[in-house]
């Protein structure tokens, strides 16, 4: 089967496949995660030497063989500095795990890149806003994980700096969003804080005025007591006054009707006297 000739050829070549996932590792291009490709252009010319250009298209022709056709363009075309490499072949593809693994990476990366561009030119044109979590933190941990670079960049969209641009600046109005939200924050939380000390004080002068009141209350209501005890003794003392009074009245009333029965019997004596005095005169 063609996927065990791969396979084998892999295992059995003795000329550093390793040198060849070098390779496709680091510059496989997934504009259509169908038909991914490497792009030996990717190779930076100051590094040309150190990633060993000659020995990878060595590798390369190996698996564009006739017969084993794994890579295209096939050997009939002669690799330069400029060629594409399709390694969209299914064989290939099925049984290189590591290469499918970079495909999918690839894939991701590209996409998340590509929007990052196209919002980061449609923010430019005052169409679009700033990135916000959670997609800006999936876009700063990309970042950090895949260490993009403007050589990387150019295999999808060359407006890298651009990008970093929209991204780094998303990230600073992040920040400054939040340190504003946590200033927001302490400022409510020392307002609230405030306001419960002034409730707090609010509530223990309300008690005290509560107990002064109650205690106002208390003594009023004790006074209004005395009061009332007071005025019925009053009324009491003014009703044995006017009993008094009103006795008195009847003892003066008796001692000169007594008075009266005195004379009165005074003068009937002295009638009486009188009376005598004449049957005495008339006697003799």
């Amino acid at each position: 089967m063609q996927s065990t000739g791969v396979k084998d050829h892999v295992l059995a070549t003795n000329r550093k496949p390793a040198c060849l996932e070098t390779f496709l590792g680091t510059h496989i291009v997934v504009k259509n995660k169908k038909a991914p490709i490497a792009k030996l252009t990717s190779v930076p010319k100051e590094k040309a030497a150190d990633a060993k250009l000659e020995e990878i298209i060595r590798i390369i022709d190996s698996f564009r063989e006739p017969g084993r056709a794994f890579l295209m363009p096939s050997a009939q075309v002669e690799l330069n500095p400029d060629s594409t490499i399709d390694i969209s072949h299914e064989s290939i593809m099925r049984v290189w795990s590591r290469l499918r693994k970079w495909v999918e990476e690839e894939s991701q990366s590209a996409q998340l890149y590509l929007r990052l561009s196209k919002t980061a030119e449609l923010y430019q044109l005052g169409q679009s806003g700033l990135w916000v979590n959670p997609e800006l933190q999936l876009a700063l941990q990309w970042r950090e994980q895949a260490k993009p670079n403007a050589t990387w960049a150019m295999r999808y969209d060359p407006a890298f700096d651009r990008s970093m641009t929209f991204l780094d600046y998303s990230m600073r109005q992040s920040e400054l969003e939040l340190l504003n939200k946590d200033k927001q924050q302490r400022r409510n939380l020392k307002r609230a804080r405030n306001f419960a000390v002034i409730l707090g004080a609010a509530s223990v002068i309300s008690i005290l005025f509560l107990i002064i009141s109650l205690n106002l209350r208390f003594k009023a209501e004790a006074s209004r007591k005395v009061a009332l005890e007071k005025e019925k003794l009053a009324i009491f003392e003014t009703k044995r006054t006017e009993e008094q009074r009103r006795e008195a009245i009847l003892q003066k009333k008796i001692s000169e009707q007594q008075q009266q029965i005195a004379e009165q019997q005074k003068l009937i004596t002295e009638q009486q006297r009188q009376y005598a005095v004449k049957q005495q005169v008339i006697a003799q």
